[in-house]
């Protein structure tokens, strides 16, 4: 008779190592370098064609990481966050959005009291959005409006948030990617400003598990600054400004409107978030 306790065990089954489903922080900033240095040879080639050179530029914020994530079979759409959203999210979206706009632009006007942007650096940028011709407005209205939104939002809200969601956790990565989208603007005169739209837009990501919450506001954004800059005279905008600072009717209204929004927002998408939440890939320790 056998002795049971020198009875072989059944060989226990290794389970296969599976590829993580988000890239790794040490690729998505590859990719991001990668994608800022071509960014910025392309804006200095195109100097002479600033509003194409404008367009292309933010068009070439997509291409690194699209290449990067075919090459290595990830899933691009679950990557970059290209997921849809339902109408009540839009909505709600589109309120935050309207109230941001206008808290932070008070929030820029303070700032420029204390710490006000160089003349050349004004002539600079206001350079790059006159619009003259409808080639103008084609030009630097889908640039600035509609690629920039796209583009950068699937970069960072998309390609480098989950990635740093997936192998470090929510707050984190939020808070880490709105630095990163602060910097690479290369504009130390709105960086607090960037930096706090950046925080909203990386939480909007989150919560709704899309990019596309983040690309309506930063379109949005994008889109009343162009229109504010195109008005010279400032008789458009005359109900909008008290002296040099926002009105305090329209400071109170785009509080309770961003209350609001989030309000709806979350519950809006009290499900969404938790039934595609991105588990955590970081190594245990």
């Amino acid at each position: 008779m056998d002795n049971p306790e020198t009875t072989p065990e059944p060989a226990v089954e290794q389970p296969q190592s599976q590829k993580p489903a988000y890239p790794p922080p040490a690729d998505a900033f590859m990719i991001l370098f990668i994608t800022l240095a071509a960014t910025l040879i392309l804006g200095y080639a195109t100097a002479s064609i600033s509003k194409v050179g404008l367009l292309v530029s933010e068009i070439f914020f997509l291409i690194p990481p699209l290449i990067y994530l075919r090459r290595k079979g990830y899933n691009i759409r679950t990557c970059l966050r290209w997921n849809a959203v339902s109408l009540k999210v839009l909505i709600a979206t589109l309120l935050i959005g309207l109230a941001l706009v206008v808290l932070l632009d008070e929030l820029d006007r303070i700032i420029n009291q204390f710490f006000p942007m160089p003349k050349e650096w004004q002539q600079m940028l206001s350079g790059l959005f006159v619009l003259e011709t409808w080639t103008d407005y084609v030009l630097v209205g889908s640039g600035v409006v509609v690629v920039a939104a796209i583009c950068e939002e699937s970069l960072f809200r998309g390609f480098m948030q989950v990635s740093f969601e997936a192998h470090g956790g929510v707050t984190r990565a939020v808070l880490f990617t709105a630095l990163l989208f602060a910097l690479v603007h290369f504009n130390p005169w709105w960086m607090v400003q960037i930096l706090m739209l950046g925080v909203f837009l990386g939480f909007l990501s989150w919560r709704s598990a899309s990019s596309v919450p983040g690309m309506i506001v930063h379109g949005l954004n994008n889109g009343l600054a162009l229109a504010a800059g195109g008005d010279t005279t400032g008789t458009r905008w005359g109900w909008y400004n008290v002296g040099t600072h926002v009105s305090p009717a329209v400071l109170i209204g785009a509080a309770a409107l961003l209350f609001l929004g989030i309000k709806f927002f979350l519950r809006s998408t009290e499900d969404t978030f938790l039934e595609v939440a991105i588990p955590d890939e970081s190594p245990i320790t």
